[in-house]
């Protein structure tokens, strides 16, 4: 692989990562507005755009994190978006490095926010289907049998 198709994947994965993996979860915790927010960023063909994006992804960050309701972050939420955690990795290694260490720690953050944004809203989904799920139990269970 020639070192410009490298660069061209990483841009690649950054760009799903941001605008195709982070909205994904964010619609389906209930976020539609601000997944169309994400959709909405310039596609991330270089470090200019990927800097552009990092205040809307700090903002999305918190957005869904309060949407979680998780009290810390937890590794095991972090699997179910586990994807993103690939496509971060590559935009880092390939990407980032290959910009030099100032450009390195800002794919690095990006990166990152864009990835605990799918984290936080998957556990979101999680959450109500965990709670859909127990409702559905109580209701079917006959009368005398602990749950």
């Amino acid at each position: 692989m020639t070192a410009a198709k490298e660069m061209r994947t990483g841009y690649e994965a950054m760009d799903w990562l941001v605008r195709v993996n982070a909205p994904a979860w964010l619609d389906a915790s209930g976020l539609a507005a601000e997944a169309s927010s994400l959709r909405a960023l310039p596609p991330l063909v270089s470090i200019d755009a990927i800097q552009e994006s990092a205040d809307r992804l700090r903002e999305m960050q918190t957005v869904a994190y309060r949407r979680s309701g998780v009290p810390g972050w937890s590794e095991v939420d972090g699997l179910r978006a586990y994807g993103a955690m690939a496509a971060k990795n590559a935009a880092f290694g390939i990407v980032g490095y290959a910009h030099g260490r100032g450009d390195s720690q800002l794919v690095n953050s990006v990166a990152g926010y864009a990835w605990t944004v799918a984290s936080y809203a998957a556990h979101a989904v999680a959450d109500e289907q965990r709670t859909a799920v127990t409702a559905d139990l109580s209701t079917s269970v006959p009368a005398g049998v602990v749950a």
